[in-house]
């Protein structure tokens, strides 16, 4: 709701209690656990300029209690956990230069959490801290041309490590006594995708709009580059329904997650 003349704030957040309720039922096979929260405040500043800040994140944990075939005693019954979480502060600024020119920047930072555990020998966990920003500069020409030059760019490291037993190979069968030798592994290293693209969104008549488009993008962590020609048409034959045709080069950078 608002809280100022010229601003307003949200916020949610939601647990899931099926765990609690599985307790009740002294069902202890499996216990999911899930949680996330949102809080944004908005402000409406001086010469048309829109702020916001948002704090958002999630977190879903799923426990399996299951036989631990790498112990000696197969029977022997130990949990096995999986999460995955995120959390993110998010600020965002639009401002009009004029009639015809507009920006729109979004900045963040965050963290992406992932673990792993099977009893007391399996125990991993990744962690990615990453900063991204992403600033629109949008030309409006006429009521059929608009012209968008933009800048993208992600930073960031990840680690990871986990412990379990020793395997000579992926079919090797555990021994009792082996399986106890714990080792650790650990990796970790920077990254960084700095982008730029420009479009063009035309619309030469009645439903039909033509956008052709360059993106450029470089990855430092695998030293690579890419520059990406694309074109795109749609056209509108009625209000539920859009046919699509496009053509072009799409490439990505590597998911951390």
């Amino acid at each position: 709701g608002p809280n100022t003349e010229h601003g307003s704030f949200l916020g949610t957040a939601r647990r899931s209690h099926v765990d609690a309720v599985l307790k009740l039922a002294y069902v202890k096979v499996i216990s999911p656990k899930y949680f996330y929260y949102y809080l944004r405040h908005d402000w409406e500043l001086a010469r048309g300029a829109h702020a916001a800040i948002y704090a958002y994140g999630a977190s879903d944990e799923l426990t399996l209690n299951i036989p631990n075939g790498f112990t000696a005693n197969p029977e022997e019954v130990e949990g096995t956990t999986t999460g995955l979480a995120f959390h993110r502060v998010q600020g965002l600024y639009e401002r009009p230069f004029g009639e015809k020119l507009a920006n729109r920047t979004v900045a963040s930072v965050g963290v992406d959490l992932r673990t792993l555990k099977f009893g007391s020998t399996v125990d991993g966990d990744g962690k990615i801290f990453i900063t991204q920003l992403r600033s629109d500069f949008i030309y409006t020409a006429s009521e059929r041309l608009e012209l968008t030059l933009g800048v993208d760019a992600a930073i960031g490291r990840f680690d990871y490590a986990i412990t379990s037993p020793s395997f000579s190979s992926i079919t090797q069968i555990p021994d009792p006594i082996v399986s106890r030798q714990l080792q650790r592994d650990i990796d970790g290293g920077n990254f960084g995708t700095p982008g730029a693209y420009l479009f063009a969104t035309w619309q030469p008549a009645g439903g039909l709009r033509i956008v052709p488009s360059l993106r450029v993008d470089y990855e430092y962590y695998l030293e690579d580059g890419r520059v990406d020609p694309r074109l795109a048409s749609f056209y509108e034959f009625a209000p539920w329904l859009t046919v699509k045709a496009a053509a072009g080069f799409y490439s990505a950078t590597p998911d951390f997650n």
